[in-house]
């Protein structure tokens, strides 16, 4: 199979190739990483939607799950900042990993986009259900 998410997004699945939804989606505040993760992507011709905060990404994701019945509402993966304003990168992980539970939404990889490279902060990442 695949070696990591972006290994999978970039080869593509079966499922998603009929489908016109972006298959990313960057959640950061900052507007110079959002446009770095937007450049890095697009050399692979992957389209991106963008948020700026957890609450933002929540609210992109349920509009998403109701639109799309080919990809199911589900992004490939969601690379999250963890220190935003309104909803911060943990919290909207556990709410988005709710919503999964309760069947509102599809699941949805999730992979930390921070500046925190300390293994306290990966083993909090990993802990409340990021990939």
């Amino acid at each position: 199979d695949y070696n990591s998410p972006l290994d999978a997004l970039v080869r593509g699945e079966r499922i998603f190739q009929n489908c016109k939804c972006n298959k990313v989606l960057v959640v950061d505040d900052n507007p110079f990483n959002l446009n770095s993760l937007k450049i890095v992507l697009s050399k692979f011709g992957v389209a991106i939607d963008q948020a700026t905060n957890g609450q933002e990404c929540i609210d992109q994701v349920r509009q998403r799950h109701k639109k799309c019945a080919i990809c199911e509402g589900t992004y490939k993966i969601i690379f999250m900042d963890l220190e935003m304003p309104v909803i911060n990168g943990l919290e909207a992980t556990l709410l988005l990993r709710g919503l999964e539970k309760e069947n509102k939404i599809g699941k949805q990889k999730i992979v930390a986009c921070t500046a925190h490279a300390f293994k306290k902060e990966l083993e909090k990442c990993l802990e409340i259900g990021m990939d």
